[in-house]
């Protein structure tokens, strides 16, 4: 029993000289390396500054995306009415010819009416129409 006892106070005592060591050693160490403790708080202060301006950086960001993709679509829907247009005027324009000569057979039936032209009116409107 007492050689439990005298092993049980050699190994307290050995645990104790052993965390008194690395208590040393560490404090040593950082005596040592303080510069470097000191560089690595540094580097870590100005990380955590730069995330704080990208975090700024991307709200902003978002923000004005949303506002950009709002504006995006208003020139969808703008550009989709002056396509639109486009489409009718293009099929206006080809159909040009076809117009003027629909427009004009009220005046020419008139002139050859007042000409006594009456079968010439008859062949030009049956002409026109097919």
């Amino acid at each position: 029993m007492q050689d439990c006892m005298q092993d049980s106070q050699f190994l307290l005592c050995h645990w104790i000289y052993q965390a008194v060591d690395l208590e040393v050693s560490v404090g040593r160490l950082a005596l040592q390396n303080y510069r470097v403790f000191i560089a690595n708080h540094d580097c870590v202060r100005a990380v955590r500054s730069q995330s704080r301006v990208f975090n700024d950086s991307t709200v902003t960001l978002r923000s004005e995306l949303s506002a950009f993709s709002e504006q995006t679509n208003n020139f969808k829907t703008v550009a989709e009415h002056i396509i639109a247009s486009h489409r009718r005027n293009r099929s206006t324009l080809q159909q040009h010819m076809q117009i003027l000569d629909l427009l004009e057979l009220p005046q020419l039936m008139d002139a050859c009416v007042r000409n006594g032209l009456n079968d010439s009116v008859r062949a030009d409107t049956e002409s026109k129409a097919s």
